[in-house]
């Protein structure tokens, strides 16, 4: 494993963090229904040429038209579900802060980073997670998002530093410590799939 300090930094997390982290899920997940939405006009063309072709070999033109139409309403039920999913940040920040161990998010807290991973400690619970089973280490101008899956994290606002260059050292270190073990995991993996 990679050599380095652990650093701590305690905190209190405000709500607009919280809404911030929603808003860039929300931001990436946009960004993931635009390319569904792409998709699915690629899905309507092909079907209609699907529909036109069933027609010109002579097939039951009605049977082209209800499979067309079938797939068209399935796919506009699925866009109905995306975009169910993807409603404001505020709903979904006030259901994150009446669950359990959610609801010391706005509460004194720490987090530290070591060359092993990431430990948050909370009023009441605290979590360990080694870099590996991190999903990524976003830098933002105002955030350090440690994402725990696609649309989680454990968020580290500027506001909990002294100044920007002691936040750019943190977020530095932590995404070097992150690459690292990712780095090491992932030789790791390879050199078990060749028989190393």
């Amino acid at each position: 494993m990679n050599d380095g300090p652990s650093k701590e930094i305690a905190f209190r997390l405000r709500c607009e963090d919280i809404e911030t982290f929603l808003a860039h899920r929300k931001a990436q997940a946009t960004n993931t229904r635009s390319k569904i939405n792409n998709a699915v006009i690629g899905g309507i063309i092909c079907i209609l040429f699907t529909a036109l072709f069933y027609y010109q070999l002579g097939l039951n033109p009605s049977v082209a038209a209800l499979a067309t139409a079938t797939a068209i309403l399935n796919i506009s039920a699925f866009q109905r579900l995306i975009d169910w999913n993807l409603r404001g940040p505020k709903r979904d920040l006030e259901l994150t802060l009446r669950q359990g161990a959610r609801r010391g998010l706005l509460k004194d807290q720490s987090i530290t980073i070591s060359p092993q991973g990431l430990s948050q400690v909370l009023e009441h619970s605290d979590a360990s997670l080694d870099w590996p089973v991190l999903e990524n280490v976003i830098v933002t101008p105002g955030h350090i998002f440690f994402m725990t899956t696609a649309t989680t994290a454990v968020i580290l606002p500027r506001h909990a530093f002294g100044g920007e260059r002691e936040f750019e050292e943190y977020a530095g270190l932590a995404k070097r410590y992150f690459l690292e073990a990712n780095s090491l995991a992932n030789s790791g993996v390879a050199r078990e799939l060749v028989g190393h």
